[in-house]
């Protein structure tokens, strides 16, 4: 989603310090990240200011899309059922390398 939608943590003078989105795109490589499901902005910055950052470090939070943000219309119909009853089978797609 977009970063507007977001926050940053970043550690400065040892204590963390929450940014609300948008931000300016990132030149930076992004150096990992994580999947973690929280009902709200706030509970996720709970958990980013958990992380062992260092000072200076920054970890930057988006809410990922569900496929409930997704428009339903002619074009995308058939992918969204197909996703549908995968999630209700529980059998997801095997990709081959």
């Amino acid at each position: 989603m977009p970063s507007n939608t977001g926050a940053k943590v970043k550690i400065e003078s040892g204590r963390p310090v929450v940014r609300d989105g948008p931000f300016a795109e990132a030149k930076e490589l992004v150096g990992g990240f994580w999947i973690i499901k929280a009902d709200t902005l706030e509970e996720a910055v709970g958990w980013a200011k958990k992380i062992p950052l260092g000072e200076g470090d920054e970890v930057e939070i988006r809410r990922v899309s569900e496929i409930e943000d997704f428009v339903r219309d002619d074009v995308s119909a058939e992918a969204l059922d197909q996703e549908a009853a995968q999630r209700k089978s529980g059998a997801w797609p095997q990709y081959q390398a």
